[in-house]
């Protein structure tokens, strides 16, 4: 089974995003930071065979510090684009109150042979440690999971972890991998493409 994950971001290309996908050849897409779902859905018919869920995420609350705020309607919602017919269900994780400013969600996949999550985790560690065990009882696990390859090692140590098999950064800027692929069976290959949006996409070739 061919997964590709993408933070989008800003990346507002349409064209590019459905090169990268085609390029890819992946049997399930999973994509983070949707923040255009307008543009997003059009895809969607452009891309035959493919299988479409999407969420609709949060308003962000934007600090220009000295007691101003803004809310921007970013609407960093999930996407999930598959070949193969699913049932989706989506999950609201856990929230720190004080750390985070909004639940995060996940939507969970169920294939006719396994199980799969797509999750965007918290970028405070305290609020990942919470969110942890609401992924573990899944056969994969695709996201932006914001760890650092250390920490998702210790927090699922009955997965093969797709980060264990490339030297690259998904985040070049920061120079940290955020970005995983992670299966209870093997993984036989994982790829980190070329710069797509300030995260670059991750592709895994995983035993299901």
């Amino acid at each position: 089974m061919r997964i590709l994950s993408i933070n989008l971001g800003d990346r507002r290309d349409i064209g590019a995003l459905k090169e990268t996908i085609e390029a890819a050849d992946a049997d399930i897409v999973c994509l983070q930071e949707v923040r255009w779902n307008n543009r997003l859905e059009p895809i969607t018919k452009q891309l035959s065979g493919f299988h479409f869920f999407l969420v609709e995420g949060h308003d962000y609350r934007k600090d220009y510090g000295r007691g101003v705020f803004q809310t921007e309607e970013l609407h960093e919602g999930l996407a999930v684009l598959s070949k193969h017919k699913f049932n989706a269900r989506v999950q609201q994780l856990p929230i720190r109150v004080g750390i985070d400013r909004w639940p995060r969600i996940a939507i969970e996949c169920t294939f006719e042979n396994f199980t799969l999550v797509h999750a965007h985790l918290s970028k405070y560690p305290e609020s990942r440690s919470d969110e942890f065990p609401f992924l573990r009882d899944f056969d994969v696990i695709v996201g932006d999971l914001n760890g650092t390859p250390n920490e998702i090692a210790r927090a699922f140590p009955e997965f093969d972890i797709s980060s264990a098999f490339h030297t690259e950064f998904t985040h070049p800027a920061s120079q940290r991998t955020l970005d995983y692929v992670l299966a209870k069976k093997s993984i036989r290959f994982a790829k980190v493409f070329t710069l797509f949006s300030d995260h670059c996409p991750l592709l895994v070739d995983v035993e299901v």
